[in-house]
Parts: C-alpha cells; sequence; structure tokens
C-alpha cells in the first residue's frame, strides 16, 4: 500500500500544475482564515497576487480582480 508522501509525489511528479494550483488557492484560504489586519492581510495577499502572476495561471485573474475592486 502507498504511502501519503508517495501519493501525494505521484501528484506533484504527473500534474505538477494541478499541485501548484492548489498550493495557491491553498495559501488564500489560509490568508482569509488567519485573524489579522486588514493591513497585514494585504500585503499577505500581494505576495500571493504575485505568486500567482509568476504561475502563469490565467484562471485566478478573474479572483484577483475581485479580492482587488472589494
Amino acid at each position: 500500500m502507498d504511502t501519503l508522501p508517495e501519493v501525494e509525489g505521484f501528484h506533484t511528479f504527473y500534474y505538477p500544475d494541478l499541485e501548484k494550483a492548489y498550493q495557491l488557492t491553498d495559501e488564500l484560504r489560509k490568508i482569509y482564515n488567519q485573524p489579522i489586519s486588514k493591513p497585514v492581510a494585504m500585503t499577505k495577499l500581494a505576495h500571493w497576487f504575485k505568486e500567482v502572476e509568476e504561475s502563469g495561471f490565467t484562471s485566478f485573474g478573474t479572483l484577483k480582480k475581485a479580492i482587488i475592486n472589494h
């Protein structure tokens, strides 16, 4: 039986884009779930926006615009 790290490695190896998209989604969720001040949250979101741009995923663009306009 495969262990969890072997299974996670499988997904990372065969589906690196899926792994990166999940990571970005998880990072955004963590930002919103933290009890932090608005300035700190905006700083964390700015770093997240940069990661999204560097990832090349266009699907996060709509979400980014929604967050900025909110």
